[in-house]
């Protein structure tokens, strides 16, 4: 735990990539998600990603690390509460002025996986049909 002027604060790797690439799209919206779940879709013979806990229809999913595993993953989302006509966004290079915002669905997310480049951050839910095309970067 650190302080500043007598405020306790953690720095959580990761998360604020995650959140400061996001703009346009909001992560949560009364009438599309509750909540935000954050995880990877990295999978390593020690620690495989608990996807159950995170595949819920009503939240937001941000995936890191995804790509590699992006088939597993479209066929754990399409056995769950998702469709082919769910939709995502795939966020490459955030937070700098390279940052590009892809929109489109589960139907196409390997075809748009294979063709971005790495890092890039994977948003997964309704919630995206809320995004407005913001030039942040110029």
């Amino acid at each position: 735990m650190y302080y500043i002027y007598c405020l306790a604060f953690q720095i959580i790797p990761g998360i604020t990539t995650a959140i400061g690439s996001t703009i346009g799209i909001p992560l949560t919206h009364r009438n599309y998600s509750n909540n935000i779940a954050f995880t990877t879709g990295s999978i390593s013979y020690k620690n495989k990603p608990n996807w159950n806990l995170e595949l819920n229809k009503k939240q937001t999913i941000i995936m890191y690390m995804y790509a590699s595993n992006i088939t597993k993953l479209k066929e754990k989302l399409l056995k769950s509460s998702f469709s082919n006509k769910t939709p995502i966004a795939i966020i490459t290079s955030s937070t700098n002025k390279n940052q590009k915002i892809i929109i489109s669905n589960i139907k196409s997310i390997e075809s748009l996986s294979n063709n971005n480049t790495t890092p890039s951050i994977l948003i997964i839910g309704n919630i995206i049909k809320l995004y407005r095309d913001i030039t942040t970067f110029n």
